[in-house]
């Protein structure tokens, strides 16, 4: 395998798992994302609150999937470990591709096993009061998706969870880059994964005005850009991307969807929630075309900014670029922005940015920056924009 302590390799993006609210498989969310379908609905989890509708995921069957392992996880890991069986199954990575001291895992999460805290909590504050699940901290501690998927799929490198609020995503990206060109990993499974539908987090949401309360018309509550926003759309999911040096791939044969440049962080240092009024941030860390594909999924918080990073990778694949869902009319306060939307864009994209921004101030972009194909084969999918 590589040699280590080398610097400023290739590094690429070769194996994409989703779980979202469009679909529980890439294919499928990527088919619904370039459709512009979007996935907001209610949701009877929420039912009695001032916003009683969500982006939830409703065909991932848990039991299905993982077998009765599902059990033993919160539904944040669930989702992690599904995402990342098919991200390393779409890398076509087996035992003896990898040396698997060699494999990191780096899945962050924004509000970790908030279900295992919830039902718990009422359990032992409940009438008469029952004792806790001992599994309890084992589930819902943050770091255990990555540890789970490191656990399931037997590797013994790095198994980390970072944390950057809706930034999370997309940092893992980023420090996945730094880990392969240091030489430290041959592979990176990295990612993101969220689940907080929840009465207590779209009530704490709410109360910061962050949430649309379009009840009469969910469905076109999440209006990335557009004029009559109101807020975004609580949501749950996950996404893995496998990254690998670029020798190694070549080596088996494999094509990649993408070659990951590089990454920039910075922050506001402004407000605990509030941007910086002048973009400050986002301009340290840049301009282009723009889409959100938040219209059909939602916020998925912690989770967002690697689903949107593995679509900036299919955009660049399949050589298009999916419309922004329910966008009519640009603001006064974005002229001038190219605002991909109404059906898809089918253009070459030679370079994209994917950018996060979360609560705290973390800017994370232009990054993860994707390279155009690696060849001039044609697209690994039969899908496209």
């Amino acid at each position: 395998m590589s040699t280590r302590g080398q610097r400023h390799r290739d590094v690429v993006i070769t194996g994409l798992g989703m779980v979202t609210p469009a679909g529980a498989d890439t294919a499928t969310v990527w088919k619904a994302t370039c459709a512009g379908l979007p996935s907001a609905a209610p949701d009877a989890r929420l039912g009695g609150t001032a916003v009683d509708f969500s982006c939830a995921v409703t065909d991932f069957d848990a039991g299905l999937v993982l077998g009765t392992e599902a059990r033993r996880m919160d539904v944040f890991t669930q989702y992690a470990v599904a995402a990342a069986r098919e991200a390393v199954a779409d890398a076509a990575l087996g035992d003896g591709d990898w040396d698997p001291t060699r494999v990191g895992v780096l899945i962050g999460t924004g509000v970790g096993g908030l279900g295992t805290w919830l039902e718990q909590s009422g359990r032992m504050l409940g009438t008469p009061p029952r004792p806790v699940n001992p599994l309890t901290g084992p589930k819902a501690i943050g770091n255990m998706a990555a540890a789970t998927v490191a656990l399931d799929l037997g590797l013994n490198g790095p198994a980390l969870s970072l944390a950057t609020a809706c930034a999370t995503g997309t940092t893992a990206l980023g420090f996945a880059l730094d880990l392969l060109r240091a030489g430290r990993c041959d592979v990176v499974l990295a990612g993101g994964t969220d689940a907080p539908i929840s009465p207590l987090m779209s009530n704490a949401f709410d109360r910061l005005k962050a949430l649309s309360r379009r009840r009469d018309a969910p469905q076109s509550a999440s209006r990335p850009f557009d004029r009559d926003r109101d807020g975004f759309v609580l949501a749950e999911g996950a996404a893995v991307l496998v990254l690998e040096l670029a020798e190694d791939v070549r080596a088996r044969g494999r094509r990649p969807f993408a070659k990951l440049l590089g990454y920039g962080e910075s922050t506001d240092a402004h407000h605990l929630t509030s941007p910086d009024p002048e973009g400050k941030g986002a301009q340290l860390a840049p301009h282009t075309a723009v889409a959100s594909a938040k219209g059909v999924t939602g916020h998925m918080l912690g989770a967002a900014g690697a689903v949107e990073a593995a679509f900036t990778a299919l955009s660049i694949d399949n050589g298009g670029i999916p419309p922004t869902t329910d966008f009519a009319e640009r603001g006064t306060d974005m002229p001038g922005i190219d605002i991909v939307h109404g059906t898809a864009r089918h253009t070459p994209v030679p370079v994209a940015v994917s950018n996060s921004f979360g609560f705290g101030g973390p800017q994370r972009g232009p990054r993860p920056r994707l390279s155009a194909r690696y060849d001039a084969h044609s697209p690994r999918r039969a899908t496209s924009a």
